[in-house]
């Protein structure tokens, strides 16, 4: 099961090096939803229930906006930090995102 856990974490590392094309020019916001696809689907699931390496039940949780944030920016437990890698409108995006994912 460790073994499966450290792939999933390189397999998240890989695919969060590559080109970030969730905007399609400097003025519009940043699609949420694609962002997440991108970077949080492999570890939270499609609809942030999945919970692969511990990951937190997005539809249950229980932060704010300014919380999750936090948490993306910073990372937390086994969840990297996404500070450098995404921008501070993507990460904002991400956010307003995973809170139409609550139940």
């Amino acid at each position: 099961m460790r073994a499966f856990g450290i792939v999933a974490f390189l397999v998240l590392v890989a695919t969060s090096c590559g080109d970030n094309k969730t905007t399609t020019a400097a003025s519009e916001s940043p699609d949420g939803k694609a962002i997440y696809t991108q970077y949080c689907k492999l570890c939270h699931g499609a609809d942030g229930q999945l919970g692969l390496n511990m990951a937190a039940n997005l539809a249950q949780s229980e932060l704010d906006k300014a919380g999750m944030v936090e948490v993306i920016t910073h990372g937390r437990n086994t969840m990297q930090s996404y500070e450098g890698i995404l921008t501070e409108a993507e990460i904002d995006a991400v956010a307003d995102y995973v809170l139409t994912l609550r139940k």
